[in-house]
């Protein structure tokens, strides 16, 4: 377990950046505002995602690699998040496509991108990348990009599983848990074992900072003035998703009960499914697996099958 015995006075944790340097720069100047009221010594831990998405991704990387980052803080943690592992792998490719002779026109099609992430060769960038740590502890709290599973022993962890990782998150030993990755709304998500820090800052505009002072495991939170028509229309398009998803899953449901009702009545799998699929009049032209989509189109085909059971018609 790797743990570091430096525990400063107060502590910030940045959460997902994606490219909006415009808001790190704010929320850094927030942070210094707050750290002028401490004494003592401060530490900035980044939580990864620092590309994709946003706009300005070298601009957060200038930032990140800035020496007045380093007059600042007394320690500067830039952690790896899985868009940071993607980057390695696009890069790796680019590298194979360029020993492959590959016409320049097609390199610059598919990895335009990449230019915009760093004036650097690819490879200083590969290099910086592959460098950042995936994790870093001070023993009280453990801070990674996606957090952890229960039970889990983190260094047993391939950077892709850890950085990947979406679900319940506790730390084995006890370190109270700080991390982005998954995304969530207005505030961030605090538990008793950990705090996700991923405010969706590229499309909400609020980028987050967790605070800790000393050896606290209670966090109190920075974080820039949201977007609020933007947070709606987010809301928006996830409750729609989420309708969608439902109707689906009852669809679904739907379809295999009246499958397994046909199937009863009708006494094969072959016979079931093309009475499924093909349409009848009785059903307005319609197939009996279209019916399903409706409450009320269901109890119609299930009427149908009552009278084909009895023998009132085929």
């Amino acid at each position: 377990m790797n743990s570091a015995a430096f525990i400063p006075a107060v502590t910030y944790a940045i959460g997902d950046i994606h490219g909006r340097s415009d808001l790190l720069k704010t929320l850094l100047g927030m942070i210094l505002d707050h750290r002028r009221k401490i004494e003592g010594t401060a530490k900035i831990v980044f939580l990864g995602d620092y590309v994709d998405r946003g706009p300005d991704p070298k601009g957060v990387f200038e930032i990140l690699r800035s020496k007045q980052l380093r007059k600042d803080f007394d320690e500067v943690i830039v952690l790896k998040g899985n868009h940071e592992l993607m980057l390695i792998e696009k890069i790796d490719l680019y590298e194979d496509y360029l020993r492959e002779n590959v016409p320049a026109g097609v390199l610059r099609e598919r990895f335009h991108n990449i230019e915009k992430v760093s004036d650097r060769s690819f490879r200083v960038l590969k290099s910086y990348l592959r460098k950042l740590p995936s994790y870093h502890s001070d023993g009280i709290r453990l801070f990674t990009h996606a957090g952890i599973a229960p039970g889990l022993e983190i260094d047993s962890l391939s950077e892709e599983a850890l950085l990947w990782y979406r679900g319940p998150v506790q730390d084995k030993h006890g370190r109270f848990v700080v991390h982005g990755h998954t995304s969530v709304l207005r505030k961030p998500k605090v538990t008793k074992h950990a705090v996700n820090i991923d405010t969706m800052a590229y499309g909400s505009s609020q980028l987050t900072c967790a605070v800790f002072k000393g050896k606290s495991r209670k966090p109190t939170f920075l974080w820039t003035p949201p977007d609020e028509s933007a947070l709606l229309d987010i809301e928006t398009e996830i409750s729609f998703v989420s309708v969608k998803k439902s109707l689906h899953i009852r669809q679904a449901l739907r379809l295999e009960k009246l499958f397994a009702r046909v199937f009863e009545v009708l006494g094969s799998e072959v016979r079931a499914d093309k009475w499924m699929q093909r349409k009848r009049k009785v059903f307005g032209g319609k197939r009996p697996i279209d019916m399903a989509a409706t409450d009320a189109g269901m109890r119609a085909v299930e009427r149908v099958l009552g009278h084909i059971e009895h023998g009132v018609f085929s």
